[in-house]
């Protein structure tokens, strides 16, 4: 099958310390708002009012900080994803980060959701 993988990160928060001292300098802090968005604006391309076919399973791995410590509701991105993509069956796990590519550079991000939508294979 055909399977498209992407991430909210975006928006990634990339840490530089001098390991000097117990400061550490942030470009951008991930807050509530700007992951529902990028979630969201990922996901409205696969959203099954998009005309394509729907996913059907999705694989779904989210970070720690993005329960109940991000958002006042629990289950928010599967929520998002089923609200989107409709009730596909799900599976995954709560990560500690991720380890990913900016600028040809790895960084860990944090407070990211990777998800992967599965899609039969076209003849």
């Amino acid at each position: 099958g055909c399977c498209f993988f992407f991430s909210s990160r975006r928006r990634h928060t990339r840490f530089t310390s001098d390991w000097s001292s117990d400061v550490c300098s942030s470009d951008l802090v991930r807050d509530a708002r700007s992951a529902d968005e990028d979630l969201r604006q990922l996901l409205a391309p696969h959203a099954e009012d998009s005309g394509v076919s729907p996913p059907s399973a999705a694989l779904l791995f989210s970070c720690n900080g993005r329960g109940t410590r991000m958002w006042s509701e629990t289950d928010h991105d599967i929520s998002v994803l089923r609200e989107l993509c409709g009730r596909v069956p799900t599976a995954g796990f709560f990560c500690a980060g991720e380890l990913g590519p900016v600028g040809g550079k790895n960084f860990i991000h944090g407070f990211t959701a990777s998800i992967g939508l599965l899609r039969p294979a076209e003849e």
